[in-house]
């Protein structure tokens, strides 16, 4: 995939730029767009890039203009920190041996800074357990977007990111799929088929159409997909183990969150599409027509009913016809009034 791969130590690196850009708007899309990572794993590195780089959106600043003094310093620091690279294990297995299964786990989460998922796989040898990190994404947020739609878009962005790696290992014994958020709102809009607005709607029915994935709720301190969604410095992500390698009780599903059973809160309310109840009026129709002959003569009567059968035609036929009533539109109004007189139709 074009990442630095250790052959002594098995392990794949994400390389940062060894200099820095020009302290510019240009400069810094340079530079982030020069961090190439494909896998995702130092993603809370770069969305702390991308936030400032919103900033500088958001400013109006031009591409090739110095950056103005406290945005300048804090560009500098963020390139400061920069490691040369960061690390981690190639395989998915420490053994060398037959893979007996493979569990995934996907964990999504949100905040007004940025929308994250990250998936680990629990890979199952005759020696011994080995967990770690596979995939991850990290994304700015919208902005004026509600926290709990922000959620369902992370957990959607962990089904889509799930559906890609269980393709990727195609061929090996994946026998669990399991997702993560700590949304209570977003999962209750998962797991309730109800009838929400188009936004909710959309995305819960793409959710919902990866049936192979279950669905569990996650206490939020015990989300490593939180540091996703919220950046995080190089220094504090290379100590962050949840991160690497998802919580300590992957290994063992007797230690799992207690899940919950979700309920409809003011929150997943708000969401839902409003149904306006039309109450049927009952127009007695046979009198409306009666009171032709009754208010006018015969004559009158008929050339009314002509003009309403014009009408009639002229509103689903393309060609309009206008001008004064002929004899063949006459006759059809007449025969109307026979048919429903003589013939009672």
């Amino acid at each position: 995939m074009g990442l630095n791969w250790n052959k002594v130590k098995d392990t794949i690196a994400v390389s940062f730029p060894a200099k820095l850009g020009d302290v510019t708007k240009r400069g810094v899309l340079q530079t982030l767009a020069s961090i190439y990572d494909p896998l995702g794993i130092v993603s809370p590195i770069t969305l702390q890039g991308k936030l400032l780089f919103r900033e500088l959106c958001d400013r109006g600043l031009t591409w090739d203009q110095q950056l103005p003094k406290d945005l300048g310093s804090r560009w500098k620091q963020f390139c400061e920190n920069l490691p040369t690279k960061m690390e981690m294990n190639r395989s998915l297995c420490i053994y060398r041996e037959e893979i007996c299964s493979v569990a995934l786990h996907a964990f999504g989460d949100a905040s007004e800074k940025g929308i994250s998922a990250v998936v680990y796989a629990v890979a199952q040898q005759p020696s011994g357990y080995s967990v770690g990190i596979i995939a991850a994404i990290s994304r700015l947020a919208k902005k004026d977007t509600t926290i709990p739609r922000l959620e369902l878009v992370s957990s959607h962005m962990a089904a889509n990111l799930m559906e890609n790696v269980k393709d990727a290992l195609e061929g090996l014994p994946v026998t669990s799929t399991t997702a993560w958020v700590d949304s209570k709102v977003a999962l209750h809009w998962i797991r309730e088929e109800g009838n929400c607005k188009q936004f909710v709607n959309n995305r819960v029915k793409k959710i919902r159409s990866k049936d192979f994935i279950m669905w569990k709720h996650v206490p939020g301190e015990q989300n490593p997909a939180d540091i996703g969604s919220r950046g995080c410095s190089a220094t504090r992500l290379q100590q962050q183990e949840i991160w690497w390698k998802g919580p300590s009780w992957l290994l063992h599903e007797d230690q799992w969150p207690e899940d919950i059973n979700t309920v409809p809160s003011v929150e997943s309310e708000t969401e839902a599409r409003k149904v306006k109840e039309v109450l049927a009026t009952t127009i007695n129709m046979e009198s409306g027509v009666e009171d032709l002959m009754q208010r006018f003569s015969y004559k009158k009567a008929i050339r009314i009913t002509a003009w309403i059968i014009r009408f009639t035609e002229n509103c689903i036929s393309m060609e309009k016809r206008r001008g004064p009533l002929i004899t063949a539109e006459i006759c059809a109004a007449n025969e109307v009034w026979i048919k429903k007189k003589v013939l009672g139709l």
